[in-house]
């Protein structure tokens, strides 16, 4: 059975797609990678505006469906545009945290100060962020 699978009547969404295929990529490259995206179990939203494209990555300990539009209630949602989503992935990780200190991070914060990226999730529910961040990472 495939870790990660997109849900039927989904697969016309690129996005979806792409977003697939980053994270095969990634675990399949990474222990550690694998390792946290079997641990988690949180629904994400995206919703990416100029486009108005959205997708719902539910992920389940260790399997991971993906959604075309929001197809349940997330606990984290990210909005913005396409030119920032595949900014996300190239997120450096310092420490197992997200690295925001480098050029790649502080332009991200400062995309996110604008409104370019927005994110919306409780506090409670940072740890999910942080172990998102680290899947979808290229750099580790």
């Amino acid at each position: 059975m495939e870790k990660i699978t997109i849900a039927a009547g989904s697969e016309d969404n690129a996005m979806a797609g792409m977003l697939g295929n980053l994270l095969t990529q990634n675990i399949s490259q990474s222990k550690i990678k694998e390792a946290i995206f079997d641990a988690m179990n949180t629904v994400v939203a995206i919703h990416i505006e100029d486009i108005e494209v959205s997708l719902t990555l539910d992920f389940k300990y260790g399997r991971l469906t993906i959604h075309n539009g929001i197809a349940r209630r997330p606990k984290i949602s990210v909005k913005t545009d396409s030119a920032y989503v595949l900014d996300l992935s190239n997120m450096s990780i310092r420490f197992g945290l997200p690295n925001f200190f480098d050029d790649k991070g502080k332009e991200i914060l400062k995309n996110m100060w604008a409104g370019k990226v927005k994110m919306i999730t409780a506090p409670w529910n940072v740890l999910d962020v942080i172990r998102l961040t680290r899947v979808m990472s290229i750099n580790e």
